[in-house]
């Protein structure tokens, strides 16, 4: 765990990224997301590798260069892009077609597959077990999902032995939503940590326990702060 760890801190965090390890595998944590009947392409946001307290820049960071990656949730691509800026090779699952042909110019391939009925590793369709990934990126997408423990412990039959898996999620346990829950607010909007898509929704030490029921360990965190007062909830 890098940084603080004190109360004010974990209530001023807007996002967690973690990078964990189980058995031989190495697992990390941040890419895009998967989408419920709406437009994913009003995702396609710039990407800047440089930009500080950023998910994408910590994101990129983690993944590195040169390596294969299955980006889940990979919209219409900026974080394709951004990846393969990197020299890495990228395959996208993405369940918005329209998205996943814009993703398609960088990709190497994107799957159009819906996770919540579609296993991961049958989504990839790699029977023999001989395509692995050296890294599996989630970046703001198992909040999306109605069952994100089974996605993450079947990333385990898509990674190769040394592989990791990079994973963000919005933090519910910002301040600006708890105190809207004060004011008896609970407002979901079109973007952010209220987004009007997610179904599930997590803490710092709930993504580290949901990690570990996956069969992996969190071998590193980053955080994405916003100050209270400073998130679009408007408290």
């Amino acid at each position: 765990m890098r940084g603080s760890a004190c109360h004010t801190f974990r209530q001023r965090t807007e996002q967690v990224l973690v990078v964990c390890q189980g058995r031989a595998v190495r697992i990390g944590g941040a890419g895009a997301t998967v989408f419920l009947n709406m437009d994913a392409t009003i995702y396609d946001v710039p990407v800047d590798a440089a930009a500080p307290n950023n998910v994408h820049a910590m994101a990129l960071a983690l993944v590195g260069f040169n390596k294969r990656v299955l980006e889940v949730g990979c919209a219409a691509g900026h974080m394709t892009r951004a990846f393969a800026s990197q020299s890495n090779t990228v395959v996208g699952i993405e369940i918005d077609a329209v998205a996943a042909e814009r993703a398609a110019l960088t990709a190497e391939r994107v799957v159009i597959a819906d996770l919540d009925v579609t296993d991961l590793a049958d989504a990839v369709d790699n029977p023999r077990g001989d395509d692995r990934f050296d890294v599996v990126t989630f970046g703001d997408v198992l909040e999306h999902l109605r069952n994100p423990l089974a996605v993450l412990r079947s990333a385990r039959a898509v990674l190769k032995a040394e592989g990791f898996v990079v994973i963000s999620v919005p933090n519910v346990a910002h301040a600006d939503v708890r105190l809207a829950l004060v004011e008896g607010r609970w407002e979901y909007r079109q973007f952010g940590l209220m987004d009007c898509t997610h179904i599930r929704f997590f803490t710092r030490e709930s993504l580290r326990r949901l990690v570990r029921e996956a069969g992996f360990h969190v071998t590193d965190v980053d955080r994405v702060l916003r100050p209270a007062f400073g998130t679009e909830i408007g408290v």
